[in-house]
C-alpha cells in the first residue's frame, strides 16, 4: 500500500510514517543478547545475524530478583566493563510486548463500537484499571500505615533514654524502626516506580500500536484527509497524556 502512493508527495509522508512505525514496532519487542543472535545465509551471498526470540531476564526472575531487581544485575556488570550497545540489551519483557497490549485494547475497543457511545478511557479501564486500582491501593495503604506506624517505634526508642528501659527491647524496637522505614520504600516504590510506570508504559505502547494499526487500514479516501504532523501529534503527545496520567496521579498523595 505504501509503494502505491508514492509518486504523491503529500501520501509519501504518510506512507513513510507508517512503515517507520511498522519497523519500530516490529523491531523493539526483541532485541536479545549477543550470544541469542543467530546466522542467516540470504540469496545474495551475504550472511546476516537475526535476533532469536528469548524470555527476557525479568520474566526468568524470581519474586526476590523482582523485588530488589537482581535480573538488571547482569547488564549494568556488562555496563561496567565496557560501554553497552543495542545487542547488549535483553529483549522485552512478554507483559510489554507490543502485540499482545494492542490486541487487547482492540479486544476491548471492538467492545465499546458496539455500544451507543463508545469510550476510550472504559476500553482502556477493561485492560489495565484492575491492575492499576490494586497497585495503587497496595502501595499507599502500606505507605500510609508505616507511616503512622514508625512515630510508635520512635516514641518507644525515646522512653529507653528516659527510663531505661529492657536493652533487649530497645534492640527489637531498633530493628523494627529500621525494618519498616526498608518495606516502605521497597513496598512504595515497587507499586508507584515500577508498578504505576510500567502500566503507563504498557497503555502508552498499546495505543502507540493502534494508531500503526490503523494507519496501515487506511483507505485511499481516508488518506487524503491525514497528514502527517496529526499522526506524530498523537502518538508523541496524545498517548504521552495517557501514560503522564497513570503514574501523575501518585504525585498528589
Amino acid at each position: 500500500m505504501a509503494a502505491s502512493y508514492a509518486t504523491s508527495p503529500g501520501r509519501t509522508s504518510v506512507s513513510s510514517q507508517a512503515r517507520l512505525f511498522s519497523v519500530t514496532s516490529a523491531s523493539a519487542p526483541s532485541t536479545p543478547l549477543p550470544s541469542e543472535r543467530i546466522k542467516i545465509n540470504f540469496e545474495d551471498g551475504s550472511t546476516r545475524s537475526k535476533r532469536h526470540r528469548s524470555k527476557a531476564p525479568i520474566d526468568r526472575a524470581g519474586p526476590i530478583s523482582y523485588l530488589l531487581f537482581l535480573w538488571i544485575s547482569p547488564l549494568v556488570s556488562l555496563g561496567y566493563k565496557r560501554p553497552l550497545v543495542d545487542d547488549d540489551m535483553p529483549p522485552v519483557g512478554q507483559r510489554d510486548e507490543s502485540t499482545g497490549l494492542c490486541r487487547d485494547l482492540e479486544r476491548e475497543w471492538h467492545k465499546q463500537l458496539q455500544l451507543e457511545k463508545p469510550s476510550l478511557f472504559r476500553a482502556c479501564f477493561a485492560v489495565f484499571g484492575k491492575w492499576y486500582i490494586l497497585l495503587t491501593t497496595i502501595s499507599y495503604a502500606a505507605n500510609i500505615g508505616i507511616a503512622l506506624a514508625q512515630p510508635f517505634f520512635l516514641g518507644y526508642l525515646i522512653e529507653y533514654f528516659t527510663e531505661r528501659e529492657s536493652q533487649r527491647d530497645t534492640y527489637l524496637l531498633a530493628m523494627g524502626f529500621v525494618l519498616l522505614g526498608f518495606t516502605r520504600a521497597l513496598v512504595y516504590h515497587m507499586g508507584y516506580f515500577v508498578g504505576q510506570r510500567s502500566l503507563g508504559m504498557q497503555l502508552r505502547t498499546g495505543l502507540t500500536a493502534l494508531i500503526h494499526k490503523k494507519v496501515l487500514q487506511l483507505s485511499h479516501s481516508a488518506l487524503l484527509k491525514v497528514t502527517t504532523g496529526h499522526v506524530i501529534n498523537l502518538v508523541s503527545t496524545d498517548v504521552q497524556k495517557f501514560d503522564d496520567c497513570m503514574h501523575g496521579v501518585g504525585l498528589y498523595f
